[in-house]
């Protein structure tokens, strides 16, 4: 087997996107950040706030980790987009322990330029999304005996289990819509 290469979990923002983090994971940051951006649909060029380097294959585990901290910042179920400060998100980055990390001068100029600008929000209002936190990571815990990681997890857990029952009752459904094409069929 090959000698496995560190991996990079980075922040990435587009200009024309305003209030918008891409939080993402890679191998090789300037392949990446050129294929975010040759994209048709892409008006101007992804720009990094961010990165942090991991080693194999602990980014991949971070990133997940990260996405399901800000779950509740997500600006759409299936991108990787959040509506997060850019500070936030690299301080949970950080307390994971990268192995070196980096952001520019110029990025930090361009996160701390962002912060004046109203960042989009998604329908839920504020309790709904400490509600979510508040899953992830409870702080009146007396004995603090869970971790974050493995509180994520376990939310991650239920919700498979949702999906599994949503799976289950779609199964359910369809075998019945069988049964019932098959009788009317039968009888006509």
């Amino acid at each position: 087997m090959g000698n496995k290469k560190n991996g990079y979990v980075y922040i990435a923002y587009n200009p024309s996107m305003k209030g918008l983090r891409k939080i993402g994971y890679t191998v090789d940051l300037k392949r990446r950040i050129n294929e975010l951006t040759n994209h048709s649909g892409v008006p101007e060029a992804f720009k990094y706030n961010y990165w942090a380097e991991f080693p194999y294959p602990d980014y991949k585990e971070v990133e997940e980790l990260v996405h399901d901290y800000f779950e509740c910042d997500r600006f759409n179920s299936r991108r990787e987009f959040f509506t997060t400060d850019c500070w936030e998100i690299i301080s949970e980055i950080e307390s994971y322990n990268p192995v070196r990390s980096s952001i520019s001068k110029e990025e930090k100029a361009s996160i701390s330029s962002d912060e004046d600008e109203e960042v989009p929000e998604k329908p839920e209002d504020i309790e709904e999304k400490e509600e979510f936190r508040a899953k992830l990571w409870w702080e009146d815990s007396d004995d603090h005996t869970g971790t974050r990681e493995a509180t994520n997890r376990k939310v991650k857990d239920e919700e498979k289990f949702s999906i599994s029952q949503l799976f289950s009752e779609l199964f359910w459904f369809a075998w019945n819509l069988v049964l019932v094409w098959g009788l009317v069929y039968y009888f006509s």
